[in-house]
């Protein structure tokens, strides 16, 4: 299945159904009891991957395409660039400089989705700590901020 667009029908829908999910996870234990109308008996369904719905009809419901890739995904670094929004020379900059692993599969540079992760968090961080530290200045500064 493609990546789409959620309509406006998607997004309304998802939205509604992560807000009835919301207000079962106080009742959700290691798993919920699943059925779909006119399909049989109800399943077990994993707590973890309830709440990964959640996240999934949260970002559908914003409008916006998801995707789900596993952690231990390898991806090229195109597609390491796209996930971060930067170019592919920026990403081999990267691991140039050793602040990005990875490894070669022949001729070809491979980075692990939890590497690009674990680098993204990091700057992420640094990123939040700098705003931080602006925002106590001008407030020290009294900029009216």
């Amino acid at each position: 299945m493609g990546q789409s667009i959620p309509t406006l029908q998607d997004s309304e829908m998802a939205s509604e159904t992560s807000r009835r999910l919301a207000s079962m996870i106080p009742e959700l234990g290691e798993f919920a009891e699943v059925s779909v109308a006119d399909q049989g008996e109800p399943f077990k369904v994993p707590a973890m991957a309830i709440h990964m719905l959640m996240s999934i009809l949260e970002e559908i419901a914003k409008g916006k395409a998801v995707s789900v890739i596993p952690m231990d995904a390898i991806l090229t670094t195109q597609q390491a660039a796209n996930i971060l929004n930067v170019s592919r020379p920026y990403i081999n900059k990267l691991i140039k400089e050793e602040k990005l692993p990875c490894h070669m599969v022949g001729s070809h540079r491979r980075v692990y989705y939890c590497d690009l992760m674990a680098y993204k968090n990091k700057e992420d961080e640094k990123r939040q700590s700098v705003l931080k530290k602006l925002t106590e200045l001008s407030q020290e500064e009294d900029m009216g901020y």
